[in-house]
């Protein structure tokens, strides 16, 4: 492991080393693979131009690291990981039987309070009750508009036995990908 650089020529002359190392070994091998050449055919332009190109790199590198440190809040080539670790999400309980349907699944025997699982802010609102798409760390791709979806099979199953309104919770907690979460109460 090479060491770090305290200064722009410190990181060239690193840059430099291991550029004209990986070159040379790049020009080496093909040699040794060309019966037609020498090993050592090359190896002088292979050094410089690596030597050149890395220390360029480890120049451009430096530089960079010189002008992001401050504005990542670390001071003097430390890294100051506590600030700017990702915060939790705010999470929030997820009605399975939506709120707006209350009285449907009431008049059914239905608690929807019972029936809710925990999801961040961002994943309820805009994966499952909003428009959809992808969303969350994993980039998931949700469908959005649970209440429509709930919604539409009132509307073609208005006299749906409890076990069919079950089972369609289920279907949708499959598509959203829900199923593995556990189901807690509201309260």
């Amino acid at each position: 492991m090479l060491p770090a650089a305290g200064n722009i020529w410190g990181a060239m002359r690193i840059g430099a080393l291991s550029g004209s190392l990986a070159s040379g070994v790049g020009q080496v091998t093909a040699n040794l693979l060309n019966p037609c050449v020498p090993w050592y055919h090359n190896l002088g332009w292979a050094l410089a131009t690596g030597g050149v190109s890395g220390g360029l790199a480890g120049g451009a590198g430096y530089g960079i690291r010189q002008w992001l440190t401050p504005r990542m809040g670390a001071t003097s080539g430390t890294r100051n990981t506590t600030s700017r670790l990702l915060e939790s999400p705010l999470m929030q309980r997820h009605h399975i039987f939506p709120q707006a349907l209350r009285d449907w699944f009431a008049q059914r025997s239905i608690d929807i309070d019972l029936y809710t699982v925990e999801l961040s802010r961002g994943t309820h609102l805009s994966g499952v009750h909003g428009r959809g798409g992808f969303v969350g760390p994993g980039d998931v791709n949700l469908p959005g508009q649970w209440n429509a979806r709930w919604q539409a099979f009132i509307d073609a199953n208005p006299g749906a036995t409890a076990k069919e309104i079950y089972q369609f919770a289920g279907q949708l907690m499959d598509e959203f990908g829900l199923s593995g979460l556990p189901i807690v109460p509201y309260y």
